[in-house]
């Protein structure tokens, strides 16, 4: 950081929690109530902060505040996800599920389920628990602003919102 002499300082920062995506993006997550997060003190020292993580780590900076944090729905949600985390000895459910989303584009988790459950090849528990695993996997993305249900948005990873 800039001293008052015209010269830099270094300086340790620790943040609260360090991530490494599969795709392996380093992000440095520093969670901050929203009035620290806007204190001029804070605004001063945050680029420097994020610059350095940015060039010693090829890391990106975030700051979450309570309203970044808040528990619901993530937390029900999580909790969803979690009890299909095991893989069933008959993963066909999870090919019906990307053969859907393949014919259709984006969804949801109740079409999904109604058509697939619809044609008689799967229960519609299991057709439920294979998009639930394959989103799990990262394969699949689900709107996560909401509770999980018939209304969610499911699709690709890969495919645009």
């Amino acid at each position: 950081m800039p001293n008052t002499d015209g010269g830099q300082d270094k300086h340790e920062y620790t943040p609260d929690f360090v991530a490494l995506t599969k795709d392996g993006c380093l992000s440095i997550i520093d969670a901050k109530a929203s009035r620290f997060a806007n204190d001029e003190k804070w605004t001063k020292r945050e680029p420097f902060i994020r610059a350095a993580y940015q060039r010693d780590f090829g890391a990106e900076f975030l700051v979450w505040n309570e309203f970044d944090l808040r528990a619901e729905p993530r937390l029900s949600n999580a909790r969803k996800l979690y009890r299909h985390r095991f893989q069933p000895a008959d993963l066909s459910a999870e090919l019906s599920v990307r053969k859907a989303i393949e014919s259709h584009g984006t969804s949801t988790i109740g079409r999904l389920c109604e058509e697939i459950a619809g044609n008689g090849h799967h229960a519609l528990p299991d057709v439920f628990g294979a998009i639930m695993r394959l989103a799990l996997t990262g394969e699949l993305l689900l709107d996560c602003q909401t509770h999980y249900g018939r209304e969610t948005a499911v699709r690709f990873r890969g495919d645009a919102a």
